[in-house]
């Protein structure tokens, strides 16, 4: 097992380098350099402005060839420093951490809405297969699957205020008053699950009637044990398997729909930084919000293989 854990450690690395390279030279290449923007946004003459710019170029080290910059970069990274931002000069360590809560807590709670629904659901429909009720639930996790999260996002703002209604528009922090923070994220949370759901209930739906068409499930049956029981003891617990794959695969959709669902509802969690580090060109905390993504994903797809052997005892065996 320790053997196992070490030879997926050491995959990892390879793939959070390639995430670094290419946002590295992502940020880079567009046309728009993070200098003029500082000296746009300064009262400068235009005489200093020159020396201002390359002062700036300097400190980032912006007037040095690409290898170089990226050696810097990796440097520093080692010694656990991904940067400080360019506006404010604030580590992208302490932002990252500072809008964590946010970005945690509405993952969590879209994790965990989307995946109680999509079990029900799922199996529910399975054990109902080609019926009326097979249908709507088919019908509608193919809708959920197929919108939009920005246009889940704006409908969920836009209808409720036609009769009164507005999000929050200020942030509440859970622990200064739990039930205003829950009544901000519930929304915002339910917009994001609604996607997740309607893709795992699908699989949820595939794998057990995969599962329940088994010779030992009609043994289970035959045993005269009850639906329930077959249900959760046996059916479910080995159809689950390749849902679980599916929901870590679905991790970076999650992460994606965050960012745009931080920005409608005015959260300032880690994605709505990243969209304001974008609209900046603001390279450090970019790079630093991305690799922190990257390193939630695979961490997530790391935690879900080991995870296998919990689930399944014929992989402990092996």
């Amino acid at each position: 097992m320790l053997l196992y854990v070490t030879r997926r450690l050491l995959l990892a690395i390879p793939t959070l380098f390639l995430v670094i390279l290419i946002v590295f030279t992502a940020v880079r290449v567009v046309p728009t350099d993070i200098a003029d923007l500082l000296v746009a946004g300064s009262n400068s003459s235009t005489g200093s402005s020159e020396e201002f710019k390359a002062s700036i170029r300097k400190e980032l080290h912006l007037d040095k060839p690409l290898p170089i910059q990226l050696g810097y970069y990796l440097v520093n990274l080692v010694k656990g420093d991904i940067g400080r931002s360019a506006y404010d000069q604030k580590p992208v360590a302490t932002k990252i951490r500072q809008a964590l809560p946010v970005t945690l807590e509405m993952a969590a709670l879209s994790i965990t809405m989307s995946t109680v629904l999509a079990i029900a659901i799922g199996v529910m429909s399975a054990l109902r297969q080609d019926t009326f009720y097979d249908y709507g639930i088919r019908l509608l996790t193919i809708f959920a699957f197929a919108a939009p999260v920005f246009w889940i996002g704006t409908l969920a703002i836009v209808l409720p205020a036609r009769w009164g209604y507005f999000p929050p528009l200020f942030f509440v922090s859970f622990f200064e008053d739990p039930l205003a923070n829950l009544q901000q994220f519930m929304v915002p949370a339910a917009v994001l699950a609604m996607n997740l759901m309607g893709s795992v209930s699908r699989m949820v739906r595939s794998s057990m009637l995969e599962v329940l068409r088994q010779d030992y499930i009609r043994t289970a049956y035959a045993k005269g044990l009850a639906t329930r029981v077959v249900i959760t003891r046996h059916a479910l617990r080995n159809g689950f398997i390749p849902v679980l794959t599916f929901l870590a695969l679905q991790l970076s959709n999650l992460l994606g729909g965050s960012v745009i669902i931080e920005s409608i509802f005015a959260l300032p969690g880690v994605g709505t930084l990243t969209v304001s580090a974008i609209a900046t060109k603001d390279y450090t905390v970019i790079q630093g919000c991305v690799l922190f993504f990257g390193c939630i994903v695979v961490l997530v797809n790391l935690l879900v293989d080991l995870s296998y052997g919990f689930i399944d005892p014929r992989l402990r065996q092996s």
